[in-house]
């Protein structure tokens, strides 16, 4: 039996992970996925055999880097970060100076500001997100971190589309394309090509938006990450409705909520039902398109 399942206490019946062996308050393991749950136990099942700081880490990462449940990853993030921010006090960060041992620790730090800089992003904090983008981007560009550098411009092109600056947006997301290609980073590739992509259609560019998003998918497939898969699925769907070819639209649509429920990605499941219903609204299908926006709905005060 998995140890995600042997170390919990009852309170007003919920089930909370404990926290000496999890690391984190409040963990409720009856509400994990079983992909989580497996990702979770074999990571802390590791952590709690070493005593190695970096293979802790490592194991807490892989957390941090594999659950997409937010209050999984959001949580191990904070800890990392704050556990990280304390060991690296006093420690100066010059290139030429710091050793492999802490150039390893800065750059599990610059992933946790990364993630909080995603956090802020998606609550619309958007002056403070800017803030940890550049403060991540400081260290990594110090210890020339060629894994994280380039998803970290991505982010800041991505922070950049949002506010409408596609200049700036469209900048960073090459900047990230180039590094990405540089060092066979494919999840990065596919990400920086999606970006692309949206700049495109965001533009009315729609034919030359879904030769990109094809390149996206294809990378994406080869390297079976599903939940960006459901991302460009989105992203296609939402080419085809502003082409009007609203048949197309509804298939990638329910291709990517396909995958979302699969991952308990409720954000993305609520996200992917309204642009469904506005497709059922311009074929003036107002029963289907009433259903997928209250199960939207549903689905935002629940979570």
């Amino acid at each position: 039996m998995s140890a995600i399942f042997l170390c919990s206490f009852q309170l007003l019946g919920q089930t909370y992970a404990d926290k000496k062996y999890y690391l984190i308050d409040s963990l409720e393991l009856n509400k994990l996925s079983e992909d989580d749950k497996e990702i979770i136990s074999s990571a802390l099942t590791k952590y709690h055999k070493t005593n190695q700081d970096s293979l802790k880490l490592k194991y807490i990462n892989n957390i941090i880097e594999l659950s997409w449940d937010e209050k999984v990853w959001t949580r191990y993030n904070r800890w990392m970060n704050e556990y990280l921010t304390n060991k690296l006090s006093g420690v100066t960060l010059k290139a030429n100076k710091v050793n492999n041992k802490n150039r390893l620790l800065f750059s599990y730090l610059a992933a946790t500001i990364n993630n909080k800089a995603i956090i802020t992003h998606e609550a619309g904090n958007y002056v403070e997100a800017l803030n940890f983008y550049h403060d991540c981007i400081a260290i990594q560009e110090q210890i020339k971190d060629s894994v994280l550098l380039p998803e970290a411009y991505n982010n800041l092109g991505s922070l950049y589309h949002d506010v409408r600056n596609y200049k700036k947006a469209e900048y960073f997301y090459k900047k990230s394309l180039y590094l990405c290609e540089k060092y066979d980073n494919h999840r990065c590739v596919a990400m920086a090509l999606t970006n692309l992509g949206q700049i495109l259609s965001d533009r009315k560019e729609l034919d030359s938006a879904l030769v990109l998003l094809e390149k996206s998918l294809k990378v994406r497939v080869l390297s079976k990450e599903s939940y960006g898969i459901g991302i460009t699925y989105d992203l296609f769907g939402e080419v085809y409705f502003r082409k009007k070819q609203y048949h197309k639209a509804i298939v990638y649509f329910n291709k990517s909520l396909s995958l979302e429920r699969s991952h308990n990605d409720y954000k993305g499941v609520a996200i992917s039902l309204i642009y469904l219903g506005n497709v059922y609204v311009k074929q003036k299908d107002f029963v289907k398109a009433k259903k997928e926006g209250e199960e939207a709905l549903h689905i935002a005060k629940k979570k």
